[in-house]
């Protein structure tokens, strides 16, 4: 009687485990599916996409500054210098002149840029004399700066205009942004998944990510 109580607890026992989860088989049940997240990334990624090329560029909080830190990055200076207490790099002169026609359009949504002006943008080569040039973002470590300047460098190869190399940035840093969004949703619970991918379809995230700004 003492071995068939036995034996009953025991298949009892084993049921029990059988029907009821580990902790890590309960965290893998509760993650979103790949399947799920591979549509999802792949529909934000087609959208960034299009706002890359429908935004004028320089359109991110700081924009001028941080593509100005990522060339500088590109061309070795990991470290900015400074004059007369202005920190900044030596940099092409047409980098400058490439970011005038779109000054006036941040946080000015009357402003346009015309045709004349983006051709004048688009002008500006890499080959340009060497000038100094100052911007405020010298403080962020550079390998913040590693996807843009990755765009900065193909821009080069390809093209030897500088707003390409600008767009590429934005292209490189975009993509780092889903990449690590997208790791970062498939690790986590399903209930902290959604609310995460949710913060992804603001527009200001978006916008963020579409941008050359390291802080997305």
């Amino acid at each position: 009687a003492s071995r068939a109580q036995i034996d009953t607890t025991t298949r009892h026992q084993t049921s029990t485990s059988r029907l009821e989860p580990t902790s890590e088989n309960r965290f893998d049940i509760d993650r979103l599916s790949p399947r799920f997240l591979r549509v999802f990334f792949s529909v934000y990624l087609l959208i960034g996409l299009g706002l890359i090329g429908l935004f004028p560029p320089f359109q991110s909080p700081d924009a001028f500054e941080h593509f100005d830190r990522a060339v500088g990055i590109s061309q070795g200076q990991f470290v900015t210098s400074t004059i007369k207490g202005i920190s900044g790099s030596r940099l092409p002169v047409d980098v400058l002149n490439s970011e005038i026609p779109f000054f006036q359009i941040p946080f000015d949504p009357v402003q346009r840029v015309t045709r004349t002006e983006f051709r004048y943008g688009f002008a500006q080569v890499w080959n340009s004399p060497q000038t100094f040039t100052k911007y405020p973002t010298g403080a962020y470590l550079p390998f913040l700066y590693l996807p843009q300047t990755v765009g900065v460098w193909l821009g080069k190869l390809v093209s030897r205009h500088i707003l390409v190399g600008y767009y590429l940035a934005e292209l490189m840093n975009f993509i780092a942004f889903v990449a690590l969004a997208k790791w970062a949703i498939s690790q986590l619970p399903k209930r902290i998944a959604v609310s995460l991918g949710v913060l992804l379809i603001f527009p200001s995230v978006g916008a963020l990510a579409v941008s050359v700004n390291p802080d997305a």
